[in-house]
């Protein structure tokens, strides 16, 4: 079997290098830029009165509730509330 010229070869190679450098020819694409979102948080002890509108309020604040806790790890302790939100 015959090897292809050195000629052939070049060819070849400068062919692809000019194909890719056409207008219009597809360019690798950027990497997109990731967006990090920023979180503030709120902590609330339950134990006092009207609790349920309080937590609605934060609510229509924009503050979503992450977790519940007691706050001595006994149920009949006061539970502390913990909230986030995006910032603005």
């Amino acid at each position: 079997m015959r090897k292809p010229s050195f000629a052939v070869i070049m060819f070849v190679v400068l062919a692809l290098i000019w194909i890719t450098l056409l207008p219009g020819a597809p360019q690798a694409a950027e990497p997109a830029k990731v967006l990090r979102q920023n979180w503030e948080y709120k902590i609330m002890v339950l134990g006092g009165t009207d609790e349920e509108s309080q937590i609605n309020k934060l609510g229509a604040e924009g503050w979503e509730l992450l977790s519940v806790v007691p706050s001595r790890g006994d149920v009949a302790s006061p539970h502390v509330l913990f909230f986030k939100r995006p910032k603005p």
